[in-house]
């Protein structure tokens, strides 16, 4: 049994102050040099051994060394390395040899060592558990070996702008002397960064630590302001200026091996020495270094067990380790293969032997490997990684291209295509089978697929056999390469040759198509083959036989001059008997009549387009009778010639462009009437005399001279005679309530017209919108009444009611009088006056509706009255625009929604009803209750209004603050799902300080009870609010236990370093 060396006490004291520091953001690691050793990495004797025993095997490789190599010299490596003397005071004698042989080239060279055996010199093992566990903890990491462990580790779990490598300590001063979590600081330097910067011999330590100690200063600063706690691992502790960077106040710990012949008092003292003198308290993990990788994994899930880290974190973890057991690793890729985002996330990783791991086991996980054609990670990982592949792995990712859907216009994709399609085991059938599959996407021309000319000839064959003209293919004349095969051909050929349009249309019209421009500049350009051969040089009898094909090739001729063989086999397959053959055949026939009439065609006089080309574009609206003939023809043929259109109906048409109406008439007419000329005159007459016969279609004319006092009295009295003596009492137009309505706003009360509204027979009128929809809904709205015959008359007299209360008796009779029940409640409800209640005791739905047409707000009495309608609006769910205020003025006032009341939850929209509670400095009676039931039955859509409403300057801010106090107290028990997506601009535009500290309140109140909706830009929403809050804010937010269900564990990794 192993010998435990610390208390349990001493254990949960560390894992509670690590805990604290994850959560604070502070928590640094310190990677000592044992730590880099239990992957195989030299200690500080193997280092500098192999740092003498490099450059004095390469010490030859430079000119700068010619002649100056002896035995002498090389001797001196090895006296250097076997002198009793500090590894640093070495490695000073090493590089004064090295520049006494190279001079100047030695600074330029000093670190070739470095570079090859950290850089390219594979560890003994891949990875390391202990930095691998640590990285869980997202920390802050600081290191003074040269190997680049640490950022291997964090390239596997993060993405690379989520860590920061620091290479020295100068660096680290350039970067605003701060560190983030994810940041790695090599105190000592890198081989990526300068060589100047480079610590490891005493010169360079004195440089650092004594003589130019201000970057190092620095670094005490941070540490005195940040105060971050830090575990060591792997150090002796014996490096005093590491040491030195721990200030008083700090709380830090280190994890040392224990000699077993060491006595319990004896490492007490030395406990109590550090804790005393560096603030610095040691757990002895064990006498064995073995034990340390167990004892900082127990660690790790201790703290991870406070902090509540999901499952799905730790389930990353294990998919980022190349350590995870291959079935492990399969489960977890099953486990979330319907979570894209999650999915996707999995193939971002630059490290070859994580992507190995995850191509190899993705392809044994069926609803994984379906969903992989649409994620443009895994074609960037497979690209990057295609060459480990095992040929049969390459097999089955090339299935991707024959059997899934993908995108195809990602050009690694393309490249990732074009590598497998040159793989010996892909055969020609496996290679028709991708191309076929891939040709079914739309828009080819601006993709990297278009550079595979046998795809394209997939693409054309494919897209002529489901041709439509609503299809749209981005084509912008390209100069690509289509190569058909021959077992398309008639495929082709039976389709195209059933396509009427292509027949029928001009050829300028057809080659605006899409597919047929496709072809035409194809041919044009000699990119259209048929297998390996221009196509022009063989053309297939098949198409020969179409007529698009042979429109086509006659266009092209007139244009290029075809081959004189093909001209042959076009002329003997057209059929010259059809003069719609097309325009472009004149021109064919001029350059080729001898060789039509030796093959025996009879050549018709003209060929045209069977549909015709408009020059022009929009329908103009055009008089029957024009000004000319109005001012030379005489009363009496002016009158045929305006009976005449009459007979015509309402319009004829003597062009594509030119429309005749009564409409354009009748305004040129009146715009004639407006002159004081002879012509007028002779319209006066006519219309005076002949009024009866033309009332019925220039209706238009008699309306606008009654109503336009402009005209002469005479005339509009006569006109107004003869309107009131031919109206059509059965009838009530748009022309005739205008008309009205002209006459009530203009308060022309007394007005001879008005008696022609009450004789109207207002039971014959129509009273529904369409034929189609025979029916009268049971509950009329305003758009439906006003555009039936009945509700524009029944409209015209509540207006007039409106106007003039005189005449409300006579209104009241008439609306009284109306057989259609819904349109004489409605109109009777829309007859009210808020002066007085209502006047009828029986009240449905379309009096209210009615009465808020005419009415907004209600008397104390009439809320009574609508008590139970307004119930029963909620039970049927018939709220609408036109009628919400009052309704939900009536809901708040008077009806408390409690248990026992139906409600349609579903179809009623209480956006309305949070508008005004909110914009209302007015309490209503029952606005707490309608709100917590309006939340509490919500899937969203409430609390976007909600945050809207925070972020809009009208909204008052007692009442807002009253709704979220009402919205938390009810939040256990709210199930709706809320985007945020806009949560950051309102934010950032609000200027009241108040409300902005609602909505962040509000952010914080969703999170911490999971009512956020999962988002494609969810991470941009965040990140952008993260700059926005306050250090604390930050870290609440980044560090959220819930941040899971709405982000991927990478996104959270890109949140987190927006910390401070």
């Amino acid at each position: 049994m192993k010998k435990k060396y610390y208390t349990q006490k001493e254990f949960e004291n560390l894992v509670e102050s690590i805990a604290k520091a994850v959560n604070n953001f502070s928590f640094l690691v310190f990677i000592g040099a044992g730590i880099s050793q239990s992957q195989g990495y030299p200690n500080w004797d193997g280092y500098v051994e192999k740092l003498i025993h490099y450059w004095q095997s390469h010490i030859q490789d430079f000119p700068e060394a010619k002649g100056k190599i002896s035995n002498k010299l090389l001797k001196q490596f090895d006296e250097v390395l076997a002198a009793n003397i500090s590894h640093k005071r070495k490695i000073d004698l090493l590089y004064t040899l090295l520049e006494k042989t190279l001079g100047n080239k030695f600074e330029e060279v000093k670190l070739n060592f470095e570079k090859y055996f950290f850089k390219e010199v594979e560890p003994d093992y891949l990875e390391n558990k202990v930095i691998s566990e640590l990285i869980k903890l997202n920390p802050i990491f600081g290191t003074s070996n040269y190997d680049f462990e640490i950022e291997k580790h964090l390239s596997r779990s993060k993405q690379k702008r989520d860590f920061r490598q620091i290479n020295n300590l100068q660096e680290f001063v350039r970067l605003n002397d701060s560190l983030h979590s994810g940041d790695v600081l090599h105190l000592h330097g890198t081989s990526d960064g300068e060589s100047n910067l480079f610590v490891s011999s005493s010169k360079d330590y004195s440089r650092q630590y004594l003589r130019e100690k201000e970057d190092f200063g620095k670094l005490q600063e941070w540490f005195t302001h940040k105060s971050p706690v830090v575990l060591f691992l792997g150090s002796s502790l014996e490096e005093d200026e590491i040491m030195s960077l721990l200030p008083q106040s700090a709380i830090n710990f280190a994890l040392m091996k224990a000699n077993s012949w060491e006595s319990d008092e004896y490492r007490q003292l030395y406990n109590e020495s550090f804790q005393r003198n560096n603030n610095t308290s040691i757990l002895w993990f064990g006498d064995n270094f073995e034990s340390l990788p167990e004892v900082v994994d127990n660690i790790v899930k201790a703290v991870q067990k406070i902090l509540k880290v999901p499952d799905n974190i730790e389930d990353w973890n294990l998919l980022r380790s190349v350590s995870t057991p291959d079935d492990t690793f399969k489960k977890l890729l099953e486990k979330y293969s319907s979570d894209i985002k999650y999915l996707s996330d999995i193939f971002q990783t630059e490290d070859k032997v994580l992507a190995k791991k995850i191509l190899k086991n993705v392809l044994d996980v069926s609803v994984a490997y379906k969903n992989l054609g649409g994620l443009s990670t895994f074609w960037n990982l497979l690209n990057n990684n295609i060459g480990c592949l095992e040929s049969n792995d390459k097999l089955k990712f090339f299935e991707i291209f024959q059997k899934q859907k993908i995108s195809i216009h990602w050009d690694t994709t393309f490249e990732v295509y074009e590598k497998l399609s040159n793989e010996k085991q892909i055969s020609r059938e496996r290679l028709e089978e991708a191309r076929k599959n891939i040709s079914e996407a739309q828009d080819f021309f601006r993709t990297p697929f278009s550079k595979d000319s046998y795809l394209m000839g997939y693409w054309l064959s494919n897209h002529l056999q489901h041709y439509s003209k609503y299809t749209s293919i981005f084509y912008d004349g390209q100069n690509i390469k289509i190569s058909l095969s021959k077992n398309m051909l008639s495929d082709i050929s039976e389709f195209i040759s059933k396509e009427s349009s292509f027949r029928y249309l001009s050829f300028k019209k057809i080659v605006l198509d899409g597919i047929v421009k496709v072809i035409y500049n194809s041919l044009l350009n000699n990119n259209l083959y048929l297998e390996e051969d221009f196509i022009l040089d063989n053309f297939p009898e098949e198409f020969l036989k179409t007529r698009i094909f042979q429109r086509i090739l006659v266009n092209l001729d007139n244009q290029n001059n075809l081959d004189d063989e093909l001209i042959k086999r076009l002329i003997d397959n057209i059929d010259f008997s059809d003069s719609l053959f097309g325009d472009e055949l004149n021109e064919f026939i001029r350059n080729h009549e001898p060789e039509i009439k030796n093959g025996g065609k009879e050549i018709q006089d003209y060929y045209q387009d069977a549909i015709g080309e408009l020059e022009g574009g929009t329908v103009h609206e055009q008089s029957f009778i024009t000004i000319e003939q109005i001012s030379e023809l005489d009363e009496e043929k002016i009158l045929e010639i305006l009976l005449t259109s009459e007979s015509k109906g309402f319009s004829s048409r003597e062009s594509f462009l030119i429309e005749k109406t009564n409409q354009a008439t009748s305004e040129l007419i009146i715009n004639i009437l407006r002159q004081e000329n002879e012509s007028s005159e002779k319209l006066e007459k006519i219309i005076c005399d002949n009024g009866q016969i033309l009332m019925e279609n220039f209706e238009k004319i008699f309306i606008d001279v009654i109503l336009d006092d402009n005209f002469d009295i005479d005339l509009r009295k006569a006109c107004e005679k003869i309107y009131i003596e031919n109206f059509n009492l059965n009838q009530f137009s748009w022309e005739e309530r205008n008309l009205f309505l002209e006459l009530i706003n203009k308060e022309k009360f007394d007005s001879q017209l008005f008696e022609i509204l009450w004789k109207i027979k207002v039971n014959k009128l129509k009273n529904i919108f369409s034929e189609d929809k025979p029916e009268v809904p049971e509950v009329i709205e305003i758009n439906y009444f006003i555009s039936t015959e009945l509700g524009r008359y029944l409209d015209t007299l509540i207006r007039l009611n409106r106007k003039d209360k005189k005449k409300h008796v006579t209104i009241k009779n008439i609306t009284d009088s109306v057989y259609q029940t819904e349109f004489r409640e409605f109109t009777q409800g829309a007859l009210s006056d808020i002066e007085k209640s209502i006047e009828y005791d029986k009240i449905s739905i379309n009096t209210f509706r009615g009465y808020s047409y005419s009415i907004t707000g209600l008397s104390e009495e009439d809320f009574d009255k609508f008590l139970t309608v307004g119930k029963e609006i909620l039970s049927k769910g018939l709220v609408e625009d036109s009628s919400k205020q009052n309704f939900f003025l009536l809901a708040l006032s008077k009806i408390s929604p409690n248990s026992t009341l139906k409600i349609d939850w579903e179809n009623i929209n209480f956006s309305w009803l949070i508008y005004m509670v909110l914009n209302n400095e007015y309490v209503f009676n029952y606005e707490e209750q309608w709100i917590k039931e309006v939340l509490l039955h919500d899937n969203g859509q409430y609390v976007m209004q909600l945050l809207n409403s925070m972020s809009d300057e009208s909204s008052l801010v007692n009442k807002l603050h009253k709704v979220y106090n009402i919205f938390k107290d009810t939040i256990e028990k709210y199930t709706g799902s809320v985007k945020i997506d806009s949560l950051s601009i309102y934010i950032k535009n609000q200027k009241d300080g108040k409300k902005k500290s609602l909505l962040i309140e509000m952010l914080f109140l969703l999170l911490d009870n999971s009512n956020i909706a999962k988002s494609y830009f969810m991470l941009h929403t965040l990140s952008e609010i993260m700059n926005m809050l306050d250090e604390q804010q930050q870290k609440k937010l980044a560090g959220h236990n819930n941040l899971y269900k709405v982000l991927t564990p990478l996104e959270i990794d890109s949140l987190k370093r927006l910390v401070d």
